[in-house]
């Protein structure tokens, strides 16, 4: 693989996933540059966008979009179609092929615990595209599966796609008495069994890794819990082998996801190109969140009293790039502070790893927008006859760097400065909820 191989997971929300950390791990172990980003997305259909536009390889698809990219691609595996969902997505000869690992994730799972799922009696809690796999894994091992979510219809819809009962969220607690495995695939804010329902017999299992309200119910109960940690390793794993051709090492990633620390960032770092609006967009955010905005163009401008065409023009770029140094090196990360950057702040391998101890968030906008946008105020780096080349050489020059400095991507293409600021104050309120000032 080169490096420029980027790879990604998708979702809404996306900031708590720690899935590019076990790919980022895995490419390392095997001596490759590629790198694996989380992209937050508003709608699935900005994903083949993204294909076109990025060097994106592939992606793991989680929640909510695992069902809807299907449409958006150019062939899908058997157990993928079977399934009816999507997790893993391959770029092949400029076309997408949809996989489902998921299900395979399950699979191994109750192998590595030993546990037998034959004639076993099995609760589904959830409909969306992890009960899908989870059901199909289930069934291919000859359990008995019955499918419980809050919306009946989308039970049924599942049960009468896989020939499994359902019943409605009401009937939990008696079902519960009669069978021998739970698997929760809700998200883990929903709270929907009681403790006193768990018995000793139970075998219980939260697709959602981490902090479980279920899984500690039923510790104190006595029953046997398996977490969502072994599931996403091993479904990452299966993934890591479509996007490579080669085979992983279960205790690298293992090792990764145990040796991550809780998103504990302070401040939050505005990146991307020029022309992408960071200025505007984290003025709003900070504005909505009640908390300090920080620009570094406008800081330089009033300490140099000179525009920062100008200081490129008489002064020469190395000045200014010493200048953002100089900058980013004071910049208070401990504050809760929205900074914006200009686009050329990721240059700098010092700078880099600074912007690594801040949320960092890559605006991305495409490049023919761009064009656009700065066609009657061209940028200092851009004044000559092959603009638009020049602009692209950058860009893609740049690509690696913004990801690597980045927390997550969020394409901006067809929103507003406010619905851009809203997405991004919703997505940190869901991860980092004690951040903003209201």
């Amino acid at each position: 693989m080169s490096a420029c191989n980027l790879y990604g997971v998708i979702g809404n929300p996306i900031l708590h996933s720690k899935s590019p950390f076990i790919y980022n791990s895995l490419f390392k172990a095997a001596g490759s540059d590629a790198h694996c980003m989380r992209i937050h997305l508003d709608k699935c259909s900005e994903v083949k966008e993204l294909f076109q536009e990025l060097p994106l390889f592939g992606i793991n698809v989680t929640s909510p979009f695992k069902e809807e990219i299907m449409k958006y691609l150019d062939s899908i595996d058997t157990h993928a179609r079977s399934i009816q969902a999507v997790n893993t997505v391959v770029k092949k000869n400029k076309k997408l092929y949809g996989y489902n690992t998921d299900f395979l994730g399950v699979l191994h799972s109750f192998k590595q615990n030993r546990i037998k799922i034959k004639n076993k009696h099995c609760i589904v809690l959830g409909a969306g595209g992890a009960a899908r796999s989870t059901v199909y894994a289930l069934l291919s091992l000859g359990a008995k599966v019955t499918l419980i979510n809050r919306t009946l219809k989308k039970a049924k819809k599942i049960a009468d796609l896989f020939g499994c009962s359902f019943r409605e969220i009401k009937n939990l607690k008696d079902e519960l008495q009669n069978a021998d495995i739970l698997i929760n695939t809700i998200i883990r804010d929903i709270d929907i069994v009681e403790e006193k329902w768990i018995e000793k017999k139970h075998i219980i299992i939260d697709a959602n890794y981490g902090d479980s309200l279920l899984l500690k119910k039923a510790k104190k109960r006595g029953a046997y819990t398996i977490d969502g940690e072994a599931w996403l390793i091993n479904q990452a794993l299966e993934s890591y082998t479509l996007f490579t051709g080669e085979k992983a090492d279960y205790t690298i990633a293992k090792k990764a996801l145990h040796s991550v620390r809780k998103n504990n960032m302070e401040s939050i770092s505005l990146i991307g190109f020029m022309g992408v609006g960071k200025t505007t967009v984290g003025r709003r955010l900070a504005h909505m969140g009640k908390v300090r905005f920080f620009d570094s163009d406008e800081y330089i401008e009033k300490r140099e009293k000179e525009r920062i065409k100008d200081i490129f023009e008489y002064k020469g770029e190395p000045y200014f790039r010493r200048l953002e140094k100089k900058v980013i090196k004071k910049s208070n990360f401990k504050s809760k502070t929205v900074f914006s950057f200009g686009g050329g702040i990721i240059l700098d391998r010092q700078n880099r790893a600074l912007l690594k101890k801040t949320t960092g968030i890559w605006l991305y906008f495409p490049m023919k927008n761009i064009y656009e946008r700065i066609k009657n105020k061209l940028r200092p780096l851009l004044i000559n006859k092959n603009w638009k080349v020049r602009a692209q050489r950058i860009f893609e020059r740049r690509i690696m760097w913004y990801a690597e400095s980045s927390q997550f991507l969020i394409c901006t293409r067809n929103k507003t400065p406010h619905a851009i600021a809203r997405a991004l104050y919703d997505e940190i309120k869901k991860t980092k909820r004690n951040f903003w000032n209201n």
